[in-house]
């Protein structure tokens, strides 16, 4: 069992979670993008939608939001893509995560804490969380919110083992276009209900900044 066969359902009962759509962002300050953030995405995200497929999506969209986060903060913060985060086989608090950012500046391994889960989503985010879906997006919707949950968790025990007291472990859900946000503090897990769009992008980078927090 890995990361990718948890429900949510399975990741309730197995980590004694509570999970409920909870607003938690609040107000945000932006961060301005730069020229080279603007022109990639501006290039990428018609080619992306083209292609249609997660890969195209990831390097085109994702990426480039998450390489600018990691410009903007390199000697504060670690960037990992298609990294394996092993924490625990016989949990299912393993596997490979789309992406992780660490508070950490070493590259080279994964070092706590942990603080954001990224995991690049299947097919159209059409619907998040308590919203209504169409056939077939809300089961994909749910799965990769597991998902992110389950990261997060290995995440979470992770910091644990860390002299670093860490609060929260955020996770981001998203297909490029659509960005949800969760929290997992202590066994609550809360589920951002409002979708935020790609673009103005001053945004998304404005709460990845904060949930960071740096």
């Amino acid at each position: 069992m890995s990361y990718s066969d948890f429900t949510i359902e399975k990741v309730n009962q197995d980590f004694h979670l509570r999970v409920t759509a909870t607003a938690f962002l609040g107000e945000v300050a932006a961060v301005p993008p730069s020229e080279w953030l603007l022109e990639s995405l501006r290039r990428g995200t018609d080619l992306a939608r083209i292609m249609g497929t997660e890969k195209a999506k990831s390097e085109l969209i994702i990426m480039p939001v998450l390489v600018e986060i990691h410009e903007l903060f390199s000697d504060r913060i670690s960037l990992f893509s298609g990294k394996t985060f092993n924490f625990d086989a016989s949990l299912g608090l393993n596997g490979v995560c789309d992406y992780l950012i660490t508070r950490s500046p070493d590259q080279v391994i994964i070092e706590s804490p942990v603080v954001v889960m990224v995991e690049a989503k299947q097919g159209d985010l059409n619907s998040g969380w308590g919203q209504p879906a169409t056939q077939g997006s809300e089961e994909t919707s749910e799965q990769s919110i597991a998902v992110c949950i389950a990261e997060m968790v290995a995440a979470q025990k992770l910091n644990a083992l860390s002299e670093e007291t860490i609060s929260a472990v955020y996770g981001v859900v998203t297909n490029g276009t659509l960005w949800q946000f969760l929290r997992l503090q202590g066994d609550r897990v809360a589920i951002e209900p409002q979708e935020y769009p790609l673009m103005p992008v001053a945004n998304i980078l404005g709460i990845l900044k904060a949930i960071i927090g740096i």
